[in-house]
C-alpha cells in the first residue's frame, strides 16, 4: 500500500482536489472518516496511558477499518479530519440552536492528544485536513464521493455518512451499500428527527420510527419525501409558513453533506 503524506484545505475543483491527491481512476478509492478514530480515542482512557499509547490505539483502529475492505483490490486511501474552527461553514444557516452547542459543557472531559493522534494518522495514508469554510470531514468525503465514478468505498462509523451513495465500511466485515435513492431518504428522515447528537432538534415526537414511517422506503422520488417533509413541518410546527419556512431551510442545511465545493441544499425541483 502506497503511504505518502498531504496537506490542504481547499480546492476550486474536484478535479484539482484529485489531482493533487494523486486519484487518477487508476485505484479505487477509499475515503476515511478519521474523526471517528481520533475523537474516541482522545476521550478514551488509553490517553492516561500517554501520547505514545494513544497514538498506537488510533492506528490500530484504522488498521482494523482498512481490515474490513475486499482483499485483492487496489486501494487509494485518503483520510479526512475535520480541522480546528470547524464548523463556520453551517454558522450561517443557524437561527435557532447553535449548531453542536450541547458539545461544549464545562463539565465535559476535553480530548487529549487530537494532535498528536492526527499526526500519527496522516503517517498512514494521503490526509486532508478541511477547511472550516468548506465543511466538515463528512462533507469532503460527500463532495469527493460525488465526482467519483469508479464507486468509491467510505470507511467510517458517522451516521451522516448515511446520505452518501457508495459502498460503507463501518468496522464490520460486510458493507453496506447505499443507493442514491436511500441517501435521499435518510436525508429527509434527518430532516423530521433531526440529530441530537449535532443539537439539531427536528420536529417534536418524532423518532426514527416515525420518520421511517412518514418516508418508507416505497417512497422513491426526492420532491415526494420533501412533500412529505413540508407538510408535517406545517401540521406540528406553530408559528408563520415564514418562520416554519426559515426552521426548515435551517435544518436541511445543517443535516446536508455538500456535493460540490460551492453547493448548499435546495428544494428539489419536480422532474416528470
Amino acid at each position: 500500500m502506497e503511504y505518502e503524506r498531504f496537506e490542504r484545505y481547499a480546492w476550486d475543483s474536484v478535479g484539482e482536489a484529485f489531482k493533487d491527491l494523486g486519484v487518477d481512476g487508476t485505484k479505487r478509492l477509499v475515503l476515511v472518516d478519521s474523526d471517528c478514530i481520533v475523537y474516541p480515542t482522545a476521550f478514551s482512557r488509553i490517553t492516561m496511558q500517554g501520547v505514545e499509547a494513544a497514538q498506537q490505539a488510533a492506528v490500530n483502529k484504522l488498521t482494523a477499518l482498512l481490515g474490513t475492505l475486499p482483499k485483492g483490490d487496489d486501494y487509494k486511501i485518503v483520510q479526512v479530519f475535520t480541522s480546528s474552527g470547524s464548523p463556520k461553514y453551517r454558522d450561517q444557516f443557524i437561527k435557532q440552536v447553535p449548531y453542536k452547542a450541547n458539545r461544549k459543557t464545562i463539565t465535559a472531559k476535553p480530548p487529549e492528544y487530537v494532535k498528536e493522534i492526527t499526526e500519527a494518522l496522516t503517517e498512514h495514508s494521503v490526509s486532508i485536513y478541511c477547511d472550516p469554510l468548506v465543511g466538515e470531514a463528512d462533507d469532503y468525503i460527500s463532495i469527493l464521493a460525488e465526482h467519483f465514478s469508479g464507486g468509491p468505498c467510505i470507511v467510517g462509523y458517522d451516521k451522516d455518512l448515511l446520505q452518501i451513495p457508495g459502498y460503507h465500511f463501518r468496522g464490520t466485515v460486510n458493507p453496506v451499500e447505499v443507493s442514491v435513492e436511500e441517501g435521499e431518504r435518510f436525508l429527509y428522515r434527518q430532516m423530521l428527527m433531526g440529530d441530537q447528537a449535532d443539537n439539531i432538534p427536528g420536529l417534536k415526537g418524532v423518532g426514527p420510527k416515525t420518520a421511517h414511517n412518514l418516508i418508507p422506503n416505497e417512497i422513491h422520488r426526492q420532491h415526494q419525501m420533501f412533500d412529505i417533509v413540508v407538510k408535517e413541518y406545517c401540521k406540528r410546527m406553530e408559528g408563520t409558513i415564514d418562520e416554519i419556512t426559515d426552521y426548515l431551510f435551517e435544518t436541511a442545511n445543517l443535516l446536508y453533506l455538500r456535493r460540490g465545493f460551492d453547493d448548499h441544499w435546495t428544494p428539489p425541483i419536480v422532474d416528470f
